[in-house]
């Protein structure tokens, strides 16, 4: 393999002992695969007249993965399958690790990934990683940033001298047609910076910073479901809570808040639904010559995954019902 080559659909990539390889792929998704491993692209379309595919294998060893455009237009098309797992991502930065013997390390550096084992959908966000060990034990905890260093140094981390990498890159006989000037200049000890060496720094942020309204924005789903707690006072000054449900229509812009008291629904929010970047507004049912009730509601974290929000319901002029409540879904919006 030479810098600039051409990687095709069906071919397997595997790296010796103290080498890597960086991939970039029509769309613009950057696969980084570390020392000792084996890879392979097992299907790849990114075609205007075809619907995209990405589907890659890890038999073990080491990838990273920074999703580029299917993963925004098409994120359920995107698939990173190992010996006992699918991973399937969201506007995404990640890496895994995998063994000899299937198991495996996934770490969510950006947005969140859904792991499939054992017919079982973990959702790790972003922060966090999912662990399966021996005897199919699943972990999930949240690392440092201490933690992912130490990792890509023991994986992706390349010991070269000086003088051997200033003879590799004198001796190379890629024409600029090949590859550019800067995909010469990758990083040797640590893949950090490789991104914005190879995109330019400019274009490696927008793949990295991509901000949480426009994710929100990019969801077509229609059946999110959000549950959850709420608490507040009364009009008379009393404390009240229940469950909350949210159900999102995120193809439609609508919502639907339910707050429960004693298992009854005991007010409903899903009229005048208005979408803002990361929040909402929605109405209630109004009574004879009443303010209509209306409630509130901003999505958190990098995927949207959490909701916060208040609501009031207006009992009179001078009083009213009001509270807060927290809701979250496990499911993978799309």
């Amino acid at each position: 393999v030479k810098l600039g080559a051409g990687i095709f659909q069906k071919d397997i990539i595997k790296t010796a002992d103290n080498s890597k390889m960086q991939l970039i792929f029509q769309d613009d998704t950057v696969v980084t695969i570390g020392k000792q491993s084996e890879f392979s692209v097992q299907e790849y379309v990114f075609d205007d007249a075809k619907e995209p595919e990405v589907r890659f294998g890890m038999v073990q060893g080491a990838m990273r993965a920074i999703t580029g455009k299917v993963g925004k237009i098409a994120p359920q098309k995107f698939q990173v399958q190992t010996k006992t797992a699918t991973i399937g991502i969201r506007g995404t930065d990640f890496t895994v690790n995998v063994a000899k013997d299937g198991t495996f390390v996934a770490y969510c550096s950006y947005g969140a990934i859904g792991v499939t084992y054992n017919n079982e959908v973990h959702v790790v966000e972003h922060g966090y990683m999912l662990k399966v060990d021996t005897g199919n034990k699943v972990s999930k905890k949240p690392f440092t940033p201490e933690t992912l260093k130490t990792m890509k140094k023991g994986f992706f981390g390349v010991k070269q001298s000086s003088k051997q990498e200033k003879s590799q890159v004198g001796t190379e006989s890629i024409s600029q047609q090949e590859a550019a000037p800067q995909e010469i200049d990758v990083t040797v000890e640590d893949q950090s910076g490789a991104l914005e060496a190879l995109l330019g720094e400019e274009s490696a942020n927008s793949v990295q910073n991509t901000d949480l309204a426009s994710i929100i924005a990019g969801y077509t789903m229609n059946d999110a479901v959000y549950t959850g707690s709420y608490d507040g006072i009364d009009s008379d000054g009393y404390p009240i809570g229940g469950e909350a449900k949210l159900e999102v229509d995120f193809g439609a812009n609508q919502v639907n808040l339910e707050l429960y008291n004693q298992g009854y629904v005991a007010m409903m929010f899903n009229q005048n639904t208005k979408f803002s970047g990361t929040s909402f507004s929605v109405e209630g049912e109004a009574g004879i010559d009443m303010p209509r009730p209306y409630a509130t509601g901003t999505f958190q974290e990098p995927t949207g995954n959490t909701v916060n929000g208040e609501f009031v319901v207006p009992i009179d002029g001078a009083s009213s019902v009001q509270g807060k409540y927290t809701v979250t879904t496990s499911q993978t919006l799309h």
